[in-house]
């Protein structure tokens, strides 16, 4: 802690207790300043954690929502495919003498997966084409609160799907008090996603329908769904 010394000529003014008074209030305006800066330090922390917590939250969801619409024989086969080739790459460097590199980062191993899976895909359409597609899962979950007022709507496919057939009114979203409510769809060939997004706020306490129509997507083959898919979801007060 600084030392303040008061200069004469204000001692002379202030007296004993004048000074001492001073340096009390500056003592304490320290005080108040550096419980400020910790509470501001304190806050910014906090929200850095909180987001990179939601970062990582939101990657896991999206991880385990591809995961859980993907065949898993397709999910092995990527696995799979991962393993034959780390197995191989061993075995060529032990031939030539060559020491194994360092354990690769996990936003590589993940890099890797994902793109074991495309290829596993690319092998999966010739047969999938032979069934109609089917909905996996679906975003918000079944009788859930909401708390966002423009949420996302999301049906996950069991199979690609045909973007160029995806209907613009083939996910209706209508509320019990507030009626129809305006969107738009889209299509994520990544994901295998149909996405409904809101073009207005959703009015709160709201309960609302969702229905996916039978003839909104057609698979890679030109198979459309066995029939609609629906569920309900209510916006937080």
């Amino acid at each position: 802690m600084a030392i303040l010394t008061v200069p004469k000529v204000l001692r002379e003014k202030l007296g004993d207790e004048g000074v001492e008074a001073l340096i009390n209030l500056l003592n304490e305006a320290a005080h108040h300043e550096r419980n400020n800066l910790l509470g501001i330090v304190e806050e910014r922390f906090a929200r850095r954690v909180a987001e990179t917590e939601k970062r990582l939250d939101n990657r896991i969801t999206e991880v385990e929502a591809v995961l859980r619409h993907v065949p898993t024989a397709l999910v092995a086969l990527a696995a799979v495919t991962v393993v034959v080739g780390v197995v191989l790459l061993a075995q060529w460097l032990d031939k030539h003498h060559v020491p194994l590199p360092p354990v690769p980062p996990p936003e590589v191993v993940e890099t890797v997966f994902y793109l074991s899976l495309d290829l596993a895909r690319w092998g999966w359409i010739g047969v999938a084409d032979a069934s109609p597609p089917a909905v996996t899962s679906h975003f918000p979950v079944e009788g859930a609160v909401v708390a966002a007022r423009r949420p996302r709507v999301i049906f996950a496919m069991s199979e690609p799907l045909q973007a160029g057939e995806l209907e613009a009114r083939g996910v209706t979203v209508l509320g019990a008090r507030s009626g129809l409510v305006p969107g738009v769809v889209s299509y994520d060939d990544e994901h295998w996603w149909v996405i409904w997004e809101a073009q207005e706020d959703l009015a709160p306490g709201d309960t609302f329908h969702v229905t996916l129509d039978a003839d909104a997507v057609e698979d890679l083959g030109g198979n459309e769904l066995p029939g609609p898919v629906s569920f309900t979801f209510r916006s937080a007060p």
